[in-house]
């Protein structure tokens, strides 16, 4: 039984993005006075963070987490929406948490080469996710029978395995490509060595992110069947969750550092540094 795990590592990762994400608003509208569309995007990202936890967790009510022989008959069918849905929220999010990292970056880039790159990687992550969080529901005739096989003359279409390996795929190859890519920009560009070392070091911890969704690839490619369904992925969904954590990180560390020299170092540095804008 793996519900009591999931509902204790799950929020207190909920508890730590909104301490990140609050403290990045914060410092973007109250220190450097510079709000921008990253930010935004990082909001939607713990919106849709909060929203997945809180649907699994409806689903771990039911029996998410849990062996078949644990949960009522009745009860199943439930769990599997309730998961099904927070997985179509977490998949949207992780699309608005790429698009909240390459945002910060086009604030800093100035090649328009670097830009294109990207605007390609926004766009096509977000297509994809968007594309697969459709599939998801309407892989099954009528949609319901996704998570309930008794419905008379419910039917499968679609094999939601490799569409799901794919954006997971995807989205550890955006998050190497988003951790790599500052390393070849940033040095070369007129900031402090310590602004540098800061958004560098924030943005590589994207590189644990791709890790989290190669296990996840790997998890998702592993379930074993249909009936332990709701047990077989919870695995998957404490990496997806890990994920996000971890993407909301990398993208809030680079941001956080005028509120960080303002205590360690005194006002005038952080003014210094906050006047940057990043």
């Amino acid at each position: 039984d793996l519900s009591s795990v999931m509902i204790g590592v799950m929020w207190m990762q909920v508890v730590f993005a909104i301490a990140f994400v609050g403290a990045r608003i914060y410092t973007r509208y109250y220190i450097i006075h510079n709000v921008g569309w990253d930010d935004t995007f990082m909001a939607v990202n713990l919106v849709t963070f909060i929203l997945f936890v809180t649907f699994t967790s409806v689903g771990i009510a039911y029996g998410v987490g849990k062996k078949s022989y644990l949960i009522p008959a009745a009860d199943h069918p439930k769990a599997i929406m309730w998961e099904a849905i927070g997985q179509g929220i977490c998949i949207m999010g992780i699309a608005a948490s790429k698009a909240s990292v390459a945002l910060f970056l086009l604030r800093i880039v100035i090649r328009k080469w670097h830009k294109l790159l990207l605007w390609i990687c926004i766009i096509s992550t977000t297509i994809l996710c968007t594309i697969t969080t459709i599939l998801l529901f309407l892989q099954c005739k009528p949609a319901a029978y996704l998570w309930d096989r008794t419905i008379p003359g419910g039917r499968c279409w679609l094999n939601f395995t490799p569409v799901g390996i794919t954006t997971a795929a995807w989205s550890a190859t955006m998050d190497f490509a988003l951790a790599i890519f500052p390393w070849t920009v940033i040095m070369r560009l007129n900031m402090k060595r310590k602004e540098k070392l800061t958004v560098l070091s924030g943005l590589s911890l994207g590189i644990f992110a791709g890790v989290c969704s190669i296990i996840r690839t790997y998890e998702l490619q592993s379930l074993s069947s249909v009936n332990e369904y709701v047990y077989d992925t919870a695995p998957m969904l404490l990496w997806s969750s890990t994920e996000i954590l971890v993407t909301i990180i990398c993208a809030c560390v680079p941001v956080l550092r005028p509120p960080y020299v303002k205590v360690f170092h005194g006002s005038s540095e952080g003014s210094s540094s906050g006047g940057r804008g990043y």
